[in-house]
C-alpha cells in the first residue's frame, strides 16, 4: 500500500472517531456556559478532548512547518519564498503602521449594559488585521483581474 492509501485510512478512522466521541458527549449537552464551564473550572468530561485537540493542533502545525521547510530546500525555489515572505513582512508591517486605537469604539465597549475591556493594544491588533485582510484581498482581486486580462490580450 503506498502512503496515500494509508492516510485516507487515517483520516476516516479519526473521522469517525470524532463522531464517536461528539455522539458520546451530545446527549448530555446543555448551554455552552453550563457545558464547558463548572464553578470557572473546565468540565472533567471535556478537558481530555481540549487537551486533544491542543496536542494534535501542535502536531499538526508542526509537521505542516517541518515539511513545508523541506519541501522549500529539496524544490529549489528558496528565492521565490523569500521573496514571497518578505512582501508579506511588508504587508504586515503596513498593515500595523496604519492601524490606530480607536478611543471611542473603547468608550462604546466599556458602556455597553455588559461591558467588554477592550485595551489599546487590542484595537491596534484587531485594526492591523484588518488592513492586512484587505491588502490581500486588494491583491488577490486585482491578480485575478491582471491574469484575466493577460489571457484577453493573448488571444
Amino acid at each position: 500500500m503506498n502512503l496515500n492509501k494509508i492516510i485516507k485510512i487515517l483520516l476516516i478512522l479519526a473521522v469517525i472517531l470524532g463522531f464517536g466521541f461528539f455522539i458520546w458527549i451530545a446527549p448530555e449537552s446543555t448551554p455552552i456556559q453550563e457545558n464547558f464551564k463548572v464553578d470557572e473550572v473546565i468540565s472533567p468530561k471535556i478537558a481530555p478532548f481540549l487537551n486533544l485537540a491542543i496536542a494534535l493542533t501542535i502536531i499538526a502545525a508542526g509537521v505542516s512547518i517541518i515539511f513545508g521547510i523541506v519541501s522549500i530546500i529539496r524544490g529549489g525555489n528558496l528565492k521565490k519564498t523569500l521573496i514571497t515572505l518578505g512582501v508579506l513582512a511588508i504587508i504586515i508591517l503596513i498593515g500595523f503602521g496604519v492601524a490606530d486605537t480607536d478611543q471611542q469604539m473603547i468608550e462604546k465597549f466599556a458602556s455597553l449594559s455588559q461591558p467588554i475591556e477592550v485595551s489599546e493594544n487590542t484595537s491596534v491588533r484587531v485594526g492591523a488585521g484588518l488592513v492586512i485582510f484587505y491588502i490581500m484581498a486588494a491583491l488577490a482581486v486585482g491578480t485575478m483581474i491582471w491574469g484575466a486580462v493577460v489571457k484577453a490580450i493573448n488571444r
